[in-house]
């Protein structure tokens, strides 16, 4: 993971040349993206993000929402522990929490990785393949985890 500075003062995430954000403008693309889905934002309380990207859209959400995020790549994740340890966002450990909130696709984040970020974004489309992906993926180890694991070995 390398941090590339943006010519107006920003330095964003980038791994082996792809940045996960707006190369012009990061917090213009972040606006822009919680102007899209305020609506969503405001009638959630439990809110789930998918792909973490620079970080900056999630600074927009009101701090009384809880707010979790799907990311797949580790450096992403302690890069935005590092540079915001107040943020009240956290990474997805539950589905159970996947299922039961609003979910809302960051996209410039999620370049890579679409086959599985994508079916994420419809709920419906949730099965133990995708799932026991996402777990592998996003290394998540508690007992829920393990329990989904186990099932899609089961039905493989």
């Amino acid at each position: 993971m390398e941090e590339v500075f943006l010519t107006n003062d920003f330095y964003v995430p980038s791994l082996n040349g792809r940045l996960f954000c707006s190369r012009r403008d990061p917090i213009r693309e972040a606006v822009q993206w919680y102007q899209l889905n305020k609506e969503k934002i405001e009638n959630a309380d439990r809110i789930t993000i998918i792909g973490l990207g620079a970080g900056f859209h999630l600074h927009l959400i009101p701090r009384d929402k809880l707010v979790c995020y799907v990311e797949l790549e580790p450096d992403l994740i302690d890069r935005f522990r590092r540079l915001y340890p107040d943020s009240q966002a956290f990474p997805l450990q539950s589905i159970e929490f996947l299922e039961n909130s609003e979910v809302l696709s960051f996209r410039p984040a999620q370049i890579g990785n679409e086959e599985i970020y994508r079916p994420l974004e419809d709920k419906s489309q949730l099965n133990i393949k995708l799932i026991g992906a996402l777990i592998e993926k996003m290394k998540i180890q508690n007992i829920e985890s393990t329990q989904w694991l186990v099932l899609r070995e089961l039905v493989r």
